[in-house]
């Protein structure tokens, strides 16, 4: 079995600074983590882990060389809804063809 280092990040507290700079200032929440963290950054919300994938390169790497290997929760496709079908939000082959 093969383990992979999670990417670094932040400690989140459920009722903390982060927490409450997400909620009504995103942009600067996910500009502020790039910062700090670099191209890739892990944070837990609750029981959810979320990796933000800030750089070029490490996107295309994910979404594009790895996409079989990206599970997406509910989230992504709730936000299909508001985001259409795209390469954010499609899985399998129809992904592949975005």
């Amino acid at each position: 079995m093969t383990t992979r280092a999670l990417p670094p990040g932040p400690r989140l507290s459920l009722f903390g600074k982060e927490l409450r700079e997400l909620r009504h200032n995103q942009p600067e929440f996910f500009l502020r983590l790039a910062r700090d963290y670099g191209g890739l950054c892990r944070f837990r919300i609750g029981p959810l882990d979320f990796i933000l994938a800030s750089q070029p390169a490490a996107v295309h790497e994910i979404f594009v060389r790895h996409y079989r290997d990206v599970v997406k929760g509910a989230a992504f496709h709730m936000a299909r809804t508001v985001l259409g079908e795209g390469l954010l939000t499609s899985d399998g082959e129809f992904h592949l063809r975005q």
